[in-house]
């Protein structure tokens, strides 16, 4: 529906699509000459329409959620315009005890696209905080403005590589899981700085850990490490590893290991 009002140069146009109101005010001039035609504009809110209806939609599913397992409204805010701001999401103040606990978190989170710091789980003052989830929605590649990704104490066990699409990331914590390694695309996260992936079940690295020359300490003890690449000394940067105490290293390995060490990097066996 279309309604057209004059006022003075100007032509007003009141348009309703779908129940939504929009107001399109043109000169008069431009409108004779057929300079701008209503049609595109109308396809144009049409457009704008259908993207507020999808967006709406995609908010219910994380209510929904949130709803489902009590989380509170200073965790996931139910106002509209605070979740889309939103910039750090932490799920370390809730407490779980007699709750079920979320074993995945909806992909519809990769929308957040403000976010710089989500935490899942974690330690906090020796006390443990975790959740059940068994695996990351790829839509977390979606999070390119996150620094802080926090997913310790959980139940993972891969990574999506679309966890290589966060350029931004400085800060990337996944101790006590049950991950067996780490997709190549971890190579990427070519800001990082922090790396702990302590009691996992991983048994290699990739060669791209190389690519991270950011990174100043590099947690990796308890896992059942047999392959250490050489790459690990392109870690020039690194101030602080800790690797397992049972780790077994070969003659080539614990060279590389000193050479960490004659660059400034403090290595220790938990």
């Amino acid at each position: 529906r279309c309604v057209t009002n004059t006022i003075g140069q100007y032509v007003e146009f009141n348009i309703t699509i779908e129940n939504e109101s929009y107001t399109v005010t043109l000169n008069r001039e431009a409108k004779e000459n057929g300079e701008i035609l209503m049609g595109e504009i109308i396809d144009f809110l049409s457009i704008l329409n259908k993207k507020k209806r999808q967006q709406q939609l995609w908010i219910d599913r994380i209510w929904q959620w949130a709803d489902q397992f009590d989380i509170e409204e200073y965790n996931v805010p139910r106002n509209k315009d605070d979740l889309l701001n939103l910039t750090h999401l932490s799920f370390q103040s809730i407490s779980y005890f007699g709750r079920d606990k979320f074993t995945e978190l909806p992909k519809e989170f990769g929308n957040l696209t403000k976010l710089k710091f989500l935490e899942l789980g974690s330690i906090v003052h020796e006390e443990i905080v975790l959740n059940n989830l068994i695996k990351l929605p790829k839509e977390i590649g979606n999070l390119i403005e996150l620094s802080h990704l926090h997913i310790q104490v959980n139940n993972l066990n891969e990574l999506p590589k679309e966890i290589g699409n966060l350029k931004q990331l400085k800060d990337l914590k996944l101790g006590c899981n049950h991950l067996t390694g780490l997709p190549k695309e971890i190579g990427n996260l070519k800001q990082l700085e922090i790396l702990t992936m302590w009691q996992n079940e991983i048994t290699e690295l990739p060669p791209e850990i190389g690519n991270l020359k950011q990174l100043k300490g590099f947690s990796i003890w308890g896992n059942p490490l047999v392959e250490f690449p050489q790459e690990i000394v392109n870690l020039t940067e690194l101030k602080k590893i800790e690797l397992g105490k049972n780790l077994r290293l070969s003659k080539l390995q614990k060279e590389w290991i000193k050479k960490l060490q004659h660059d400034g990097c403090d290595v220790s066996y938990t």
